[in-house]
């Protein structure tokens, strides 16, 4: 994940602070989950390593086409992979 959040923000289709807004402003509650994800730095993006335990970074993982879904292009094709991942994520 931490790639595919790298290649967004590199790109321009949202920066850190958006991602990280809306993180903390999201309903963590309303969709069942009941730890808030930590905000990610620069120097997490920098060292490519999440800080987050694997419950967390499934959470991120199922959340984040909810976050900023409306920020990329969804013919994108790593935003693709990003469906690809869930849908594993899912069935796993």
């Amino acid at each position: 994940m931490v790639l595919i959040v790298h290649y967004f923000v590199t790109n321009k289709h949202f920066s850190l602070r958006v991602l990280n807004s809306r993180l903390r402003s999201f309903h963590y509650a309303d969709s069942g989950i009941s730890n808030a994800i930590p905000g990610i730095t620069d120097n997490e993006l920098a060292d490519s390593k999440l800080n987050m335990s694997a419950s967390e970074m499934e959470n991120f993982i199922f959340i984040f086409s909810m976050l900023v879904g409306d920020l990329v292009p969804h013919e994108d094709e790593v935003w693709q992979l990003y469906l690809v991942l869930r849908k594993i994520i899912d069935l796993v």
